[in-house]
Order: C-alpha cells, then sequence, then structure tokens
C-alpha cells in the first residue's frame, strides 16, 4: 500500500504539471483577438481542470500512505 502511495503522489505531481503548462497555452490567431483569447481561456481552464486533479490525486495519496502507516501500526509491524 506504501508504494501505491507514493506512486500515486508522483502521479499526481506529473499531472499538476502538465496541468500548469495547459493554463499557459496561448493562441496565435493570427488576426483573429477573438480565437487568440478563446484559446487562451480554454486553455487556462482546461489547466486548471488538470491541475486540479493532479491535487486530488496527490491527497489521495497521503490518504493512502497514512492508511499504510494505520494498517502497520495495528499489524504490529
Amino acid at each position: 500500500m506504501g508504494a501505491g502511495a507514493r506512486a500515486l503522489h508522483r502521479t499526481g505531481g506529473r499531472v499538476e504539471e502538465i496541468g500548469r503548462g495547459l493554463a499557459q497555452v496561448q493562441g496565435s490567431g493570427a488576426g483573429y483577438a477573438d480565437l487568440s483569447t478563446a484559446v487562451r481561456r480554454l486553455g487556462s481552464a482546461v489547466g486548471t481542470a488538470v491541475e486540479d486533479t493532479g491535487t486530488q490525486t496527490t491527497i489521495a495519496a497521503a490518504l493512502a500512505d497514512a492508511a499504510a502507516q494505520d494498517i502497520d501500526t495495528a499489524g504490529g509491524s
């Protein structure tokens, strides 16, 4: 369970990084300011959602790690 928690933690960090990258997407509307703005807004929204998913994954990893420690303690390890 501890190994799974560590894997979740790593994955959560990677997902957060991807989200931050997506949030900084720049539109090159090539003369279409409205399109460029829409692409930036979409990138920001998707990036935030992905980053939040990464944060939730990191939280799940912390909970799994705590549960693993509790199980070890209860089992006398």
